[in-house]
């Protein structure tokens, strides 16, 4: 695009651009950094927080929380790394725009190439983000309603359909400013409730007596990578950190919005969850946080959080997918764009979550493909290349940390992906077809949700 393209001269010294005191033009409007902050918190505390107690349950409380601490201080790092190259291209409204201004001075094969690679990684990730959440809207709905025996693919088309209203009237973040606190109240609902109902009944209720509760587990292959997948992308929200820098009012605020309000309720949250869940659960934690407590009241308290939470995250991603779409397509259809693409979104989301309908398996795709991409590769490489143009200074210190980053992220992509994909192999045959009428613990029956009801246990 013009803003995209259009970068300052490179000069010998690098310039304070890319630092804490950048030099920042004023807006008469925009979003503050709270602002910033509960919306990055509606982006990142989404589903994945329901599989915290289940990753933590593949390696043990210590080393369960050395990684959500880890992988969040990452995350962190590299969400102000895009921070501090969109200082040095402030035009810039979204990801593939900053990519193709870093890329400024390089040749045309390579900034073709590195737009082909972010737009497909951020939308891809978006969408496929946004079928896990159709997935949520679904199972909300089903707990919400668990004496209504409907399949699960009917609930989430009817989750779907309950989407689209909001959808067609929410067209950029600022008009959709009011949503973020509520989506927070929601999530703390959503994770407090079941917390709340273990921790009234106690470990005598919670533990089962083959549930064990250690510091370090056992580990495998694929409990490793499956933990580390479920937690990286359980905390990614670089897909539309870009796009939520656009909408600020002043953007040097970011670190405070990142590092000084987001992060900490993040760290409070996925620790609290995970090592929560992991105490009064123990090994036998399940990777769905609301099916850990039986049916009835709390259970349905949950839903509704859940429900509620799930539905305004989705709008957050898909007003930045949506957008897009809408770009590519007003061209032929005018004003019908805006309409044509939130239908063709929420439809695709419904597809995508047919055709993997099971909770984990979608987190652990998406944690080891896309994720280390936008949260890690992306990110350095764009920075790698400002400094590389003289606009960035980069310190022995932090380069040394980019390399075990970048290393990490080759490694979760590649064997990561392999043990994924091998594992869904081996149990592709109890997953049945896609649009099969799957319950997913959301019945109050003992076929389908024997775990969570008292009377099947003891029969």
């Amino acid at each position: 695009s013009s803003q995209s393209g259009t970068r300052p001269m490179a000069s010998n010294t690098a310039s304070p651009y890319g630092t804490l005191h950048a030099p920042q033009k004023e807006k008469s409007r925009g979003n503050s950094a709270f602002l910033t902050a509960t919306l990055i918190v509606a982006d990142v505390v989404g589903a994945g927080v329901l599989a915290m107690g289940d990753a933590v349950a593949k390696l043990g409380w210590c080393l369960g929380a050395i990684l959500i601490l880890l992988m969040l201080a990452v995350n962190t790092h590299t969400a102000i790394l895009l921070w501090r190259v969109h200082q040095v291209y402030p035009k810039t409204t979204s990801y593939s725009d900053l990519a193709v201004a870093s890329f400024g001075t390089a040749s045309q094969p390579q900034k073709d190439a590195i737009q082909v690679l972010v737009a497909g990684a951020q939308y891809g990730s978006i969408f496929l983000s946004l079928g896990l959440y159709s997935l949520s809207i679904g199972q909300g709905l089903g707990m919400l309603f668990y004496e209504v025996h409907l399949c699960l693919p009917v609930f989430t088309l009817a989750g779907c359909l309950l989407l689209l209203p909001l959808n067609f009237s929410v067209r950029n973040l600022h008009s959709f400013r009011w949503a973020p606190h509520i989506n927070v109240a929601c999530t703390l609902g959503t994770v407090l409730t079941p917390i709340l109902w273990m921790t009234v009944h106690g470990l005598e209720v919670t533990r089962m007596e083959t549930s064990r509760v250690v510091p370090f587990e056992t580990l495998s292959a694929f409990n490793v990578f499956s933990a580390v997948s479920t937690v990286a992308f359980a905390l990614q929200g670089h897909p539309i950190i870009v796009e939520i820098l656009a909408e600020m009012a002043d953007t040097s605020e970011f670190p405070k919005a990142y590092i000084g309000l987001s992060a900490p309720f993040q760290a409070c949250t996925f620790l609290g969850v995970g090592l929560s869940v992991y105490y009064f659960r123990g090994s036998a934690s399940s990777e769905m946080l609301l099916t850990e407590i039986p049916f009835g009241g709390y259970n349905q308290i949950a839903a509704l959080c859940m429900l509620t939470h799930m539905v305004i995250t989705y709008v957050i991603n898909s007003v930045v997918l949506g957008s897009k779409v809408d770009k590519w397509i007003r061209p032929s259809v005018g004003h019908l764009a805006w309409p044509i693409a939130v239908l063709s979104i929420v439809f695709g989301s419904y597809l995508t979550a047919q055709i993997i309908p099971f909770f984990d398996d979608l987190v652990d795709v998406l944690g080891t493909t896309l994720t280390p991409l936008l949260c890690l590769v992306i990110p350095i490489t764009l920075l790698l290349r400002c400094v590389f143009d003289d606009r960035i200074a980069l310190g022995k210190f932090e380069a040394s940390v980019l390399m075990l980053e970048l290393f990490f992220a080759t490694v979760l992509i590649i064997q990561g992906t392999v043990s994924t994909l091998q594992h869904i192999v081996a149990q592709w045959h109890t997953y049945g077809w896609p649009f099969a009428c799957h319950c997913e613990d959301i019945w109050n029956t003992c076929q389908c949700s024997a775990n969570r009801m008292a009377d099947c246990l003891t029969s």
